[in-house]
């Protein structure tokens, strides 16, 4: 499935177009955040953080000729949020970058 964006999910950071959007991976969507295009560079945050983590580097590997990807994992701000702790193990964290990785490619 095509990654979407609402018209409304553009924003600038530094002077650089950041897009919102989301990608549908088996059991969750996960929102993230993208700017430039190049190599992929995705960029993870830790707990209790989410893409805006990142703000400040996005556009600088923007600039530098990197396509810089910001996801929120699953659980936080804007991506699906399953019920139960096991739908929070590292294999299912792991897979749903894969999985992203596999979709923005």
């Amino acid at each position: 499935m095509e990654p979407t964006a609402p018209a409304e999910a553009l924003e600038r950071l530094q002077n650089v177009r950041v897009e919102h959007r989301y990608a549908q991976l088996n059991d969750v969507q996960l929102h993230y955040a993208q700017a430039g295009s190049g190599p992929l560079v995705v960029l993870l945050h830790g707990f209790p953080e989410f893409w805006y983590t990142w703000r400040r580097l996005i556009p600088d590997l923007a600039r530098a000729g990197f396509r810089a990807v910001a996801p929120d994992l699953r659980g936080y701000n804007l991506s699906s949020k399953p019920k139960g702790i096991a739908a929070y193990g590292l294999d299912r964290l792991a897979g749903d970058i894969a999985g992203l990785i596999r979709e923005l490619s």
